[in-house]
């Protein structure tokens, strides 16, 4: 979809075998590269790709992860969201979609579990993070991946966000983006990753972003209220496992629950299910219109099914990964 020009920029820790191509820049970072913050992981790494990259001032950089796969909807939006906003001094910062719908068509259980797990995570897109980029905030963070941003506009926030700041790179940069004065905005389209294959690795990811999170609500460069506001979300997740406790206990010993808890315990629920249907019926109809074949009926409605009846059992990884 040839809406603008483009250059595909790599950057690896490892060198990767990739055909040259006149539209492929690759960059692998020396073993004894370092930033003046100590940065680590994915933060150094882009700390030496903002150094090394050909982008001129006013170009935009899409952030993408090794898995991920844009979409045609994801072009067009990238191209309407730089029309829209590329007139102001200080652009917003971008943020789309993310769809996980590989392993629906497999066969294999654990992946298969593990990807109407991630439904969740698309939900989330258009719910809380939509909502807060509507008022050109971020006090929840972004995805480290399809970030639309100008290139002055990060280099004039930096990516060097530190050794507390690495574990989750993506939200201390909104935060301290949100503190230098910049704004978010939503980007239309999506683009599909990849849900993790096993439980372990699964857990793993979310206990990197309870910790990483904990550190940006702590020591993030930012104002104390979206400090305070992530800080707030992250007691409600841990209050999570409590609930998960409590409600299997209760399967057992039939403990009377007040209703006050019971009713608050009853729209947690609905929420949480009614993000979990609709990241799963948005994966759906990607799903579809990517593959350009119907999805037969049973299938989609196992899917749904699973999803409710199983919802207990997919948030018990993430429950797992708290501290």
């Amino acid at each position: 979809t040839p809406l603008f020009r483009y250059r595909i920029e790599v950057v690896t820790d490892e060198p990767v075998a990739l055909t040259p191509a006149s539209d492929l820049h690759c960059m692998v970072v020396p073993a004894d590269y370092a930033t003046p913050h100590r940065s680590r992981w994915k933060a150094r790494a882009l700390c030496y790709a903002v150094e090394r990259s050909r982008n001129e001032a006013k170009d935009y950089i899409v952030h993408l992860d090794e898995e991920s796969w844009p979409s045609t909807s994801a072009v067009v939006g990238i191209a309407e969201f730089v029309a829209r906003h590329n007139n102001r001094f200080l652009p917003p910062i971008g943020q789309g979609m993310i769809l996980y719908y590989r392993h629906l068509t497999g066969r294999r259980l654990v992946p298969n579990l593990l990807t109407l797990a991630d439904m969740l995570r698309t939900g989330d897109d258009i719910g809380r993070f939509r909502f807060q980029y509507r008022m050109g905030k971020a006090p929840m963070g972004i995805h480290g991946s399809f970030i639309v941003i100008r290139t002055d506009v990060e280099q004039r926030i930096g990516l060097d966000v530190g050794a507390d700041g690495s574990l989750t790179e993506d939200a201390w940069f909104a935060l301290a983006a949100q503190s230098a004065g910049a704004e978010f905005a939503w980007v239309n389209g999506y683009v599909v990753e990849q849900a993790p294959e096993r439980v372990v690795d699964f857990v793993k990811q979310r206990r990197r972003w309870w910790n990483g999170l904990f550190r940006v609500a702590l020591f993030a460069p930012s104002k104390a209220w979206a400090r305070l506001t992530l800080f707030g979300f992250l007691v409600l997740w841990g209050a999570a496992m409590v609930g998960s406790v409590y409600t299997v206990l209760n399967l057992f010993l039939g403990l009377e629950t007040h209703p006050v808890a019971s009713w608050l315990g009853t729209i947690c629920f609905a929420w949480y299910l009614t993000m979990y249907l609709s990241g799963l019926r948005l994966n759906i109809a990607a799903w579809r219109q990517d593959v350009d074949q119907r999805v037969p009926r049973w299938h989609r409605l196992a899917l749904y099914a699973g999803v409710a009846g199983l919802m207990a059992v997919l948030g018990l990884p993430a429950a797992a990964a708290e501290p």
